[in-house]
């Protein structure tokens, strides 16, 4: 008997701390972790309740207050991106057992360029230095979170070489051959690619050509 008296005094308190909103906030997150994107994109929407499991509850997904989606079993939304669809995104929470018991989380801003962005291609130094390298650095502007796929074109040839090492992608690397050199960005899952960078090119002379 004492077993069910405790038994309904910890549910009657469950209650109370999930009625008077002493439990955390809901969180929404996003990934990849960036704010400013561009159409193509997708993005995918976490939604955590902060407290109990994940499926003691329903979610439901609203951009600028309208709802996307209704209240659903999975705490995870993936959208795929146009510029239309720039504005704040919030999810709420209803609990299972408590019908009546909603949490809403914080709002996240999204601005969503329309244009493609294109990579840019930067050097350390304008001359080689004998039996030296140069670096190359690839940027996106006004934007984070990208990999790089970096390309070489052979002089007086049409064939182009991947350079990427698949393992780190960097937004650097060390050259020292001859060649026309781009480079582009990558993020997201599925993967979305930046325009190529205008082309770089190293003679052996040492010394850089402008930008072709």
């Amino acid at each position: 008997m004492g077993l069910t008296v405790l038994s309904v005094l910890s549910l009657f308190l469950l209650n109370i701390t999930l009625c008077c909103g002493d439990a955390q906030d809901a969180e929404l997150s996003l990934k990849p972790n960036v704010s400013h994107l561009f159409a193509g994109e997708s993005v995918t929407f976490i939604c955590d309740m902060r407290e109990g499991n994940a499926a003691d509850w329903l979610y439901k997904f609203n951009w600028n207050d309208q709802e996307m989606v209704h209240f659903t079993k999975s705490s995870s939304y993936l959208l795929y991106l146009t510029a239309e669809l720039s504005g704040n995104y919030q999810c709420i929470g209803r609990h299972n057992g408590l019908t009546d018991f909603t949490k809403q989380s914080n709002n996240v801003t999204l601005s969503i360029s329309a244009l493609r962005p294109t990579a840019t291609i930067t050097a350390d130094k304008t001359t080689i230095p004998v039996g030296g390298s140069v670096t190359l650095t690839c940027s996106v502007q006004g934007s984070a979170g990208w990999s790089f796929d970096w390309f070489r074109q052979i002089p007086d040839s049409h064939e182009v070489a991947n350079n990427t090492n698949t393992s780190k992608l960097q937004n650097f690397i060390s050259v020292s051959d001859e060649g026309i050199y781009r480079c582009r960005g990558r993020r997201g899952n599925p993967v979305f690619f930046t325009d190529l960078s205008k082309a770089y090119h190293i003679q052996k002379t040492c010394e850089f050509d402008n930008f072709l």
